[in-house]
């Protein structure tokens, strides 16, 4: 449920106000106070203060407003532990002077404000310090519909939590500081920043140094822009439903700093979650959610994101240092992880860490620099598949960058660099136009208990690997299926394709475009167009394959012309004119596999907007029509340099056609079928994106 649907439920619409302006009404009365006031002025005029802010709440009604000039104020309640704004049942406007300026010290021995029935506390520009007695909530306490609004607020040294939010009250919070909350031996809620079990509503602000969680939280929490660190337990606990957005959560001394329980949900975004004394992020319950957009987790003794179970999606991560002591980067000891578009780098117990329990899906992520002494940049005992991702330059005395030991499928992707074997399978593995290069050695299969039947290579290289591509000639290992044409640059792996390191004709890894670097293949090798059986819609870089009458062999699909790691050195300034120098189509998509959109006969121009990612076709403006479309680059001519061409914008391609099939055409029925597609996301977190 989302947070506004729930504040609906809590809310009769007369209680609803503007957050943080001043309450309208005809009946307001200004109440003063100042260090210099007598409680027996009038205190409705700044000339005629009241002395102390608790005679000043006692003489206030509904919609009135106190201003506290600057000043500490040592207030005393009724009895010790009683609220010195007890019992706020009406709306009331609380200011002070700023921050730091006005200053309520309670003195370790009350409470400070007590809100509940139909309260609305808007409370700006002071600070609240020092509360005391067995209170829930020792400076801001909510309960049945409450609200309250705080800006520019500082509330420091409360005794059990600094705000304690009650399950149908409601808090709103503008740059407010929460610290040093104080707990009470054995008493629910001690030293929280923030307790809350309604909804809360945090924008900027920091919560530090409070001697449990920085926020605990058990219902809806949206929170952007905060500052959460140095609290002695967890940053964020969460039982609930968390939407977090640019948040820092850092150098908390619990076990992690997110924690969420079974029947949770959390939403990050554009934040950084570093250094806590622990797990970044830990996930637990089959039912818990999370998703995690563009966020950077670091610098953590154990796994940056460690889950037990449930559903986990990580899009647009940077997942880095982690495991200082024990623990992959990404610990996945159950449950269900899509990582897209992400960075898993120099972590110290390998990159990520799959149990037998476990599914994890890679796309589009790279996974370099990890170390460890057991365990690679992906140790997997569970179900795995790898798809256009990078696995280049880990090392360590792991036996590999990629140890399978359960069920892992490969498509579409690079093993480069790794100081150990490329991958070692002892477990049920499929290799799909998959580059394996550089590497200690390529492939190694130790016979453990594999089935051979089990073990598949379709269209794979395996070139210039240091201390040879495989050791599948080793009688008693079982040989792998074949399928399609596997090319090796020595006789280790049986293939019946062998060619030398200098034929292979293998560029070094580069920025060829695409979300990873890729090896490029040179004109002239023996690998282009030379792959048979099933061809992927798109290479590595997610280019359109094939180009010309087959796939190229391995992760990358070569153009006609030279790579995309050429950097362009100029840009575009002005329009570019092109003339057709023959009768053209032009298409929908760079392909021609895309019907025709408009035709060119030769002699007409048109201008230039953009070209496709591998320079062989262009995009232009239709003649006949108002629209766009791709036009081959063999009948083109340009008067520009070829560099100013390399400038033009990627335009990416519409989905690709499918094709009407011949009914009388015969299939080989023994073609390697598509290799598995990932788990779908479950409807709890699906999102355009998120899953594919």
């Amino acid at each position: 449920m989302s947070l506004k649907k729930f504040a609906l439920l809590l809310l009769v619409p007369s209680m609803v106000l503007a957050a943080c302006t001043a309450l309208e009404t005809d009946e307001t009365t200004i109440w003063y106070v100042d260090t210099t006031g007598d409680d027996d002025n009038s205190c409705t005029e700044a000339s005629s203060p009241c002395l102390t802010i608790a005679e000043a709440y006692g003489r206030a009604n509904d919609d009135d407003q106190i201003i506290i000039a600057a000043g500490t104020y040592n207030e005393i309640a009724r009895f010790e532990g009683d609220y010195i704004f007890s019992h706020i049942g009406f709306d009331l406007l609380v200011t002070g002077a700023g921050q730091g300026e006005t200053i309520i010290d309670l003195g370790n021995m009350y409470g400070g404000f007590y809100v509940d029935g139909a309260g609305h506390l808007l409370l700006t520009d002071l600070t609240v310090q020092n509360s005391g007695g067995y209170i829930a909530g020792g400076c801001v306490n909510l309960i049945n519909i409450g609200i309250a609004e705080l800006k520019n607020v500082a509330l420091t040294g409360c005794l059990t939590s600094g705000i304690a939010n009650g399950r149908t009250s409601r808090i709103d919070l503008i740059n407010v500081t929460i610290a040093e909350s104080r707990g009470v031996p054995g008493y629910y809620g001690g030293g929280n920043g923030i307790l809350n079990r309604g909804i809360a509503i945090i924008q900027g602000g920091e919560i530090s140094g409070n001697a449990a969680n920085g926020v605990y939280n058990s219902s809806a929490l949206e929170m952007d822009g905060t500052l959460i660190q140095g609290n002695s337990s967890l940053g964020i606990s969460n039982s609930g439903e968390a939407t977090l957005s640019d948040m820092t959560i850092q150098n908390n001394g619990g076990l992690s700093g997110i924690k969420l329980v079974d029947g949770s949900s959390l939403s990050l975004t554009d934040s950084l979650v570093s250094a806590n004394d622990g797990f970044g992020i830990e996930m637990r319950g089959e039912t818990t959610r999370a998703i995690i957009h563009d966020t950077t987790i670091s610098d953590h003794r154990f796994a940056g994101v460690w889950i037990e179970a449930g559903v986990l999606t990580l899009d647009g991560a940077t997942i880095q240092n982690n495991g200082i002591e024990i623990y992959a980067g990404l610990q996945v000891d159950g449950g269900l992880v899509e990582v897209r578009n992400s960075h898993i780098t120099q972590n110290h117990y390998g990159g990520i860490y799959n149990r037998p329990e476990g599914e994890v899906n890679l796309f589009e992520t790279v996974m370099d620099e990890n170390e460890g002494d057991s365990y690679g940049a992906f140790f997997n005992e569970g179900t795995a598949n790898i798809s256009t991702s990078l696995i280049a330059n880990n090392i360590g005395e792991a036996a590999a960058a990629i140890d399978n030991r359960g069920d892992m499928t490969i498509t579409n992707s690079t093993v480069s660099g790794n100081d150990q074997v490329g991958i070692i399978a002892s477990g049920n593995l499929s290799l799909n136009y998959v580059t394996i290069t550089g590497n200690e050695q390529g492939i190694s299969l130790p016979g453990l208990s594999v089935d051979p039947a089990n073990i598949l290579f379709t269209n794979i290289l395996v070139v210039k690997n240091i201390g040879g591509e495989c050791n599948t000639t080793n009688p008693d290992i079982p040989d792998p299926r074949l399928a399609g044409v596997n090319i090796a640059t020595s006789p280790g792996c049986a293939f019946p394709m062998t060619v030398s390191d200098e034929e292979i004709m293998l560029a070094e890894l580069a920025d060829n475009g695409g979300p990873t670097m890729t090896h490029a293949l040179l004109v002239g090798s023996p690998a282009i167009d030379a792959a048979s059986n099933t061809c992927p819609t798109s290479d590595q870089r997610l280019i359109p394959r094939p180009f010309g009458p087959a796939c190229d062999v391995g992760a990358y699909e070569t153009g006609a012309v030279t790579p995309l790691s050429l950097e362009a050195t100029a840009t575009p300034d002005s329009e570019i004119i092109v003339t057709v120098i023959q009768d053209a189509r032009c298409r929908v998509g760079p392909d021609f596999i895309y019907p025709d959109y408009d035709f060119f006969e030769p002699g007409q121009t048109t201008t230039v907007l953009g070209r496709s990612a591998d320079s062989n076709w262009y995009y232009v403006q239709a003649l006949s029509f108002s629209g766009k479309c791709f036009i081959g680059r063999a009948v083109l001519q340009f008067d520009v340099e070829p560099e100013i061409l390399l400038a033009l914008p990627v335009i990416q391609p519409p989905p690709t056609p499918t094709p009407t099939l011949d009914p009388d055409e015969s299939y080989d029925v023994t073609e390697t079928p598509e290799p598995p597609k990932p788990t779908a996301c479950p409807t709890l977190i699906n999102k355009p994106g998120s899953c594919k």
